[in-house]
């Protein structure tokens, strides 16, 4: 019998906006992904993170924030599934 491994999605997003990463990590993991985030961690330890994910998940106003460019670098430049809100994940 097969199952399916859970997709592994990094969250990225300003700290500063944590009421949102955690909207969006509750309807993430509501659907079944393996969530990573920040958690103030040091840029290093995130990209380790995104080479580690299948996808990253982009909160909006992440273009404000550094790091968040930087993973969505990352994660462009690897070929990871880039996902943001507009494309439906919080319909329950």
């Amino acid at each position: 019998m097969a199952f399916e491994v859970p997709l592994k999605v990094f969250i990225s997003g300003d700290p500063a906006n944590q009421d949102i990463i955690d909207e969006a990590a509750y309807f993430l993991h509501k659907r079944g992904y393996k969530l990573f985030n920040n958690d103030n961690k040091v840029l290093a330890e995130t990209i380790a993170m995104i080479m580690d994910c299948d996808a990253i998940y982009m909160i909006d106003g992440w273009e404000k924030h550094p790091y968040s460019l930087i993973q969505n670098y990352v994660a462009v430049t690897l070929g990871k599934e880039i996902m943001f809100p507009s494309d439906g994940i919080f319909v329950q």
